[in-house]
């Protein structure tokens, strides 16, 4: 962007024990704004307040003036710097494991950077429930990082609850000197989806006069671990439609449901002539009081036996894979003669 117009910097000490022109001289010849520069310790005074005005103007005249006061600390022990590596602000879901590395330490007005001596105090608290959850603030502050290490914030994966926005604050303290100061990240936890899967694959042939089973049992929440299904606070909805060989919006004439149309799995059954060679989409609805998803298999009816080829891996447990690890999937084969 373009340069400042004009910068002014000016500075006032309290108690006003010292002379200030060498301060003074330093800011108006030598600091840099951009980047920020520092100011060298030996132009400030142990135990005395300053007060910084700058003021800036841009090329077309508009200014703007900002103050900031520094305490500058009479104990050789300074106060600790801290900060959380990455951004200040992030949104994850239950499934991903949480980690933050900070990043703290102490200058002596010698110069000497320490690393030893502070006390790391992380502080984990839920800001606000979002899309009208009802998270407990006692629980959570009750969860603590189980990290051993305590420059280190983690949490395991299903830890936090969805919809949650949260402030993990590292409160790092000098135990020479007990002063203090701190680090925030704000980590919102995002609702997983609802996955909706059949057994089996997208489509398949029916042998018609054999009962045949539909499987939605495997259906998932992103944001339930290693529960199924009904299991899982899922609910269901069946439906179907005739696609060929001409549309009709259900398929009473070709296949029949048996047995509930809400559960996780549908008997169906084909027994008229005329349904040979006709095909049909079941669609299965996987829903809770907010989220749904659908699946559907499409389905053609046959005299002959038939053979079944399905993948029997869970598909929630090829959400992430390492690049390191080899995939593997089972499947399940059945042929007649």
């Amino acid at each position: 962007g373009r340069p400042w117009n004009r910068t002014v910097i000016s500075v006032r000490q309290i108690p006003a024990v010292s002379n200030l022109g060498p301060l003074q001289s330093y800011l108006k010849n030598n600091y840099t704004y951009s980047p920020p520069g520092t100011i060298p310790s030996t132009l400030l005074r142990n135990g005395t307040s300053y007060q910084f005005n700058v003021t800036l103007c841009n090329f077309l005249g508009g200014c703007s003036m900002r103050f900031k006061w520094v305490s500058v600390s009479s104990n050789d022990s300074s106060i600790p710097f801290v900060a959380i590596s990455g951004p200040g602000s992030l949104t994850i879901s239950k499934r991903v494991a949480l980690q933050l590395i900070s990043s703290v330490y102490t200058v002596a007005c010698n110069g000497k950077v320490s690393y030893s001596g502070i006390k790391y105090d992380w502080r984990l608290t839920l800001i606000s429930s979002l899309n009208g959850a009802n998270i407990s603030q006692a629980a959570i502050r009750s969860i603590k990082s189980a990290s051993q290490n305590p420059t280190v914030f983690s949490l395991p994966t299903y830890t936090l609850p969805a919809n949650g926005l949260y402030s993990i604050k590292l409160v790092a303290t000098s135990l020479s000197s007990s002063l203090s100061s701190a680090a925030e990240v704000k980590v919102t936890v995002s609702q997983g989806s609802i996955v909706a899967v059949i057994d089996g694959g997208a489509s398949r042939f029916i042998q018609q006069n054999v009962v045949e089973v539909i499987d939605g049992s495997k259906s998932y929440d992103q944001d339930v671990q290693n529960l199924y299904g009904a299991k899982a606070g899922l609910s269901y909805r069946w439906s179907c439609v005739q696609r060929d060989p001409f549309f009709q919006a259900d398929c009473a004439d070709v296949l029949y449901f048996l047995g509930s149309k809400t559960s996780e799995k549908l008997s169906v059954f084909s027994n008229q002539t005329n349904a040979l060679n006709h095909s049909v989409v079941v669609t299965m609805t996987v829903f809770d009081s907010t989220r749904s998803s659908t699946a559907s298999l499409v389905i053609r009816i046959t005299r002959q036996r038939i053979n079944t080829l399905s993948i029997t891996t869970s598909p929630s447990t090829l959400q992430a894979i390492s690049t390191s690890s080899s995939l593997t999937l089972s499947t399940a084969v059945q042929i007649f003669d």
